[in-house]
């Protein structure tokens, strides 16, 4: 009768009647203690993502039954596939003691301890893989993800800036990482910037180090760096806090004050400014992609910008080599008041232009926008040729998209000439484009191209740049 109930609740489950033999087995093993009824009722219960009554189910049964080896295998693999690493390694670990030749067990605290930087551990458990099954290919390309993050990265690079404000500028930098444990991995970041037609340069060194906490689940980042500009200094900032949710699911906090530069005033004369961002961010396997994100911008003179966006991707192609994923966003920004100025003194702007006519303006010192809307269609298509090339192109167009926008305007109060701003409801459709590719030249050499255009509502800009990165160390 015991082997009859279970075996009919089996042949239930393999017809996807979950529910019905979830209510057989309950209505079973409330009247029988058996131990292949609750591993039956366990797994079935995970299949149709009931997952706390699974749990559930497989603590009963392993208070029954804990020297049923298989029941704690399946319980630590329920518990690695919903991405509660702690327990899962807790349980694979106890199940290991007495079972020596799981490959699949040791392949699953290999990819445990690697998401939680512990990478001479995971080292550890691939060898053990390889003392069973010499030619496991998901165990050797475990290993050669954990080389690689184990490797020494120099890197190398420059880019170009050009806009019509105009502001156009050349970069070159250069960076070295490391990983040294899961509490020390350091990065040193050197650049230096020249601004041709303003004959001024600049430069920054960047020190940034990386904690990992909690199974991977915790980041945690802190940097500290100098920018100088001529006779000015400033001592930039940031810490960034990540927490892993769920498999899909992150959410982070980061705060930093860095050096302000994308204006012609803010070259001219270098200020700070302080970020506030707040984000929730969603991947499923690198294919369906979301992110939600509010920023508060602050600057010394009591001004602040804020800024709310959402944004999607989904899968439309994927299939071999070819992902095209597209997808919708929406933002919202505005300051608490308004740079845009005029570009001369009113008794100079009276000599050029006639009363009551529009004047041109510039943001001074930074740009500064004012109840804009911008919702647009997001496209996405990664490409991947060959084994060494990946490349990628995104758009984001710009539809239905308002602001209030600036209006100056000479006017004359007796004998004083005034400079008027006033604002009227603007539509406009910001473009943006991205294309980059990364060839891996050799094992250790890669070279990474990327180039922007942005066609947005008070410039259009165009960026490139080249890096070559080198790794020191295994392979």
């Amino acid at each position: 009768m015991i082997k009859d109930t279970i075996e009919y609740a089996r042949s239930l489950a393999w017809q996807k009647k979950f529910e019905d033999a979830s209510t057989l087995l309950k209505a079973y093993s409330s009247l029988n203690s058996n131990q292949a009824g609750l591993q039956l009722l366990a797994q079935i219960q995970y299949w149709k993502q009931d997952f706390d009554g699974a749990k559930l189910t497989y603590q009963k049964a392993l208070t029954l039954f804990p020297q049923a080896s298989g029941i704690r295998f399946d319980y630590g693999k329920m518990l690695f596939e919903s991405s509660d690493l702690r327990k899962a390694n807790y349980e694979l670990n106890e199940y290991e003691k007495t079972n020596k030749n799981s490959v699949e067990a040791y392949l699953m605290l290999a990819k445990i301890a690697m998401w939680n930087s512990r990478l001479n551990e995971a080292d550890d458990y691939i060898k053990d893989v390889f003392k069973l099954q010499p030619d496991n290919a998901e165990a050797r390309s475990i290993l050669s993800t954990v080389n690689k993050y184990k490797q020494v990265r120099v890197r190398v690079g420059g880019s170009i800036l050009s806009d019509d404000q105009p502001l156009n500028a050349t970069r070159t930098e250069a960076e070295i990482s490391a990983y040294q444990s899961r509490f020390f991995s350091p990065a040193l970041k050197v650049e230096q910037t020249s601004y041709s037609a303003l004959k001024k340069q600049t430069s920054q060194a960047d020190l940034e180090n990386i904690f990992h906490f909690g199974y991977g689940k915790t980041t945690i980042k802190l940097g500290a760096g100098l920018f100088k500009s001529d006779s000015y200094s400033s001592l930039d900032g940031i810490l960034f806090l990540s927490q892993k949710l769920s498999h899909d699911l992150t959410v982070s906090s980061s705060f930093s004050e860095s050096s302000y530069q994308y204006t012609l005033s803010s070259v001219n004369t270098p200020l700070t400014q302080t970020m506030f961002i707040n984000s929730i961010d969603f991947n499923k396997k690198d294919i369906w992609l979301g992110k939600v994100s509010y920023l508060v911008q602050s600057f010394a003179d009591n001004n602040s910008i804020n800024t709310a966006f959402i944004w999607f991707l989904m899968p439309v192609i994927n299939k071999n080599k070819v992902l095209f994923q597209a997808g919708i966003s929406t933002s919202y920004a505005t300051a608490s008041f308004n740079t845009f100025t005029a570009t001369g003194s009113p008794a100079l702007l009276a000599l050029k232009y006639p009363l009551y006519t529009q004047l041109p303006g510039i943001y001074v010192p930074y740009f500064t926008p004012k109840d804009q809307q911008v919702n647009s269609f997001l496209s996405s298509l990664t490409l991947k040729p060959g084994k060494f090339i990946r490349l990628n192109a995104k758009a984001s167009m710009g539809l239905l998209s308002k602001t209030d926008y600036p209006f100056l305007m000479l006017v004359q109060n007796g004998n004083k000439y005034e400079v008027v701003k006033s604002f009227y409801r603007k539509d406009y459709k910001p473009i943006e484009l991205e294309g980059s590719g990364l060839i891996s030249l050799t094992k250790r050499l890669d070279l990474s191209l990327v180039y922007r255009y942005a066609s947005l509502l008070y410039y259009t800009s165009n960026f490139a740049s080249l890096n070559l990165t080198y790794s020191f160390g295994h392979e």
